[in-house]
């Protein structure tokens, strides 16, 4: 086997979170109906894309045509509307209204947008491809080969159960579970680990780095970028000390997650102005800053309270207590316009892992911005951080002279 495919195999088998749980587990048993099976989902996919489209881009990346701007932006597009025509559709049918020409009218639309996917998924690779270039991250002789090469689905994407013990806030366990889960679907999961007498969540990702990574069409043009940058560089750093020691688990797992947050974002949002119009993305010194209304609540605060309060009480013991809390606070951020459908222990839990999230407490977001600003290109910053196997390795490196 050739080395590149051989390496390109490697991704697969490095980036599919795997798990050390037996079948008598019993939350694993519980998610068992529900498992995502992600294994075959790339087995199919990287078929259908066929290994010899991989082998020309590792040799000179995807390319680009002139109209694949315009394709993207009617399927971003499609995608608005598609999810509009949904919507209006679900509400016809709990009045017990006539659904016959929005049907209709979601089946034309729903295969237009699925006639452009593919090219569109060529078109995000390519533009990514050719950005990741300009930062010097391709190898070899001029830097000519970009490892692995960017390759993408537009899919729709599993959902998560995450498990957290009640008496602590603390990834305990997660398994990723089939998309399109119901409401009552995730109810269910969430209650029976409950009477195990553990904190549960079933939530949505926003992409997953699998290979080819899966990204959503959902959440508009930017994001989808946005996404296709941050999977990618899951990937690459799978193969370097940074990516190795994301299973360590806890800081090191943080700081690989918030690595690729500012990472996609940055590159996301210069996509997004140069190629579609979007705004001007922040300078890095503004990477994180907020600049809403004063007048407006501010989430990130609000829900950074709430963890630390919440752990002060679970650290006295008052998981009841706590949990109460939680929901009050759950019910007066719903009443100021945010729609948190569960807020626990395994909420912090998942999304504390994202130390520029409004749930997390860490403060290694505002470490990695330091060292971003102090990078001369989004480049550098990854050619830095990258070499760090350890969190220690990571700060004795900022507080050097």
């Amino acid at each position: 086997m050739r080395p590149a495919l051989l390496a390109l195999l490697l991704i697969v088998l490095l980036v599919v979170p795997g798990s050390s749980l037996s079948a008598a587990d019993t939350v694993a048993s519980v998610a068992a109906p529900f498992r995502c099976r992600l294994a075959s989902w790339e087995t199919r996919v990287l078929l259908e894309k066929g290994f010899a489209g991989i082998r020309q881009q590792l040799r000179s990346g995807p390319v680009a045509q002139p109209d694949d701007s315009g394709l993207v932006r009617r399927y971003f597009d499609l995608a608005e509307r598609v999810a509009e025509a949904r919507g209006r559709l679900e509400r016809a049918a709990a009045a017990r209204e006539g659904t016959g020409g929005i049907e209709g009218e979601l089946v034309a639309l729903e295969r237009e947008q699925e006639g452009l996917e593919n090219a569109v998924e060529r078109a995000l690779a390519a533009q990514v491809d050719a950005a990741l270039r300009r930062e010097g991250l391709g190898r070899g002789p001029g830097g000519r080969i970009l490892f692995p090469p960017v390759l993408l689905e537009i899919d729709p994407l599993p959902a998560v159960l995450v498990v957290s013990p009640r008496e602590r806030i603390e990834l305990q366990e997660s398994h990723l579970l089939q998309a399109g889960l119901s409401l009552p679907e995730r109810e269910r999961l969430e209650g029976q680990n409950e009477r195990l007498l553990l904190s549960a969540l079933v939530t949505d990702i926003g992409g997953l780095a699998t290979y080819p990574s899966l990204v959503p069409n959902a959440f508009g043009l930017q994001f989808a970028l946005a996404s296709v940058a941050h999977e990618w560089l899951h990937q690459y750093l799978a193969f370097q000390p940074l990516g190795k020691g994301y299973f360590v688990g806890g800081e090191m797992t943080t700081l690989n997650e918030t690595v690729a947050t500012l990472f996609g974002d940055e590159l996301g949002a210069r996509l997004y102005h140069e190629l579609y119009g979007g705004p001007p993305p922040p300078v890095a010194q503004e990477l994180g800053s907020s600049s809403g209304d004063p007048k407006q609540l501010d989430f990130t605060r609000e829900m950074r309270q709430t963890r630390l309060r919440t752990e002060e009480l679970l650290r006295e013991g008052q998981i009841a207590q706590a949990e109460q809390y939680m929901e009050q606070r759950r019910q007066f951020l719903l009443s100021r316009g945010y729609y948190l459908r569960k807020l626990n222990q395994a909420y912090f839990a998942f999304h504390g892992a994202y130390a520029e999230g409004p749930a997390a407490v860490s403060p290694l977001g505002g470490q990695v911005r330091l060292l971003r600003v102090r990078s001369a290109s989004l480049g550098d910053f990854i050619r830095t951080v990258e070499s760090f196997g350890r969190v220690e390795e990571f700060r004795a490196y900022l507080a050097a002279p």
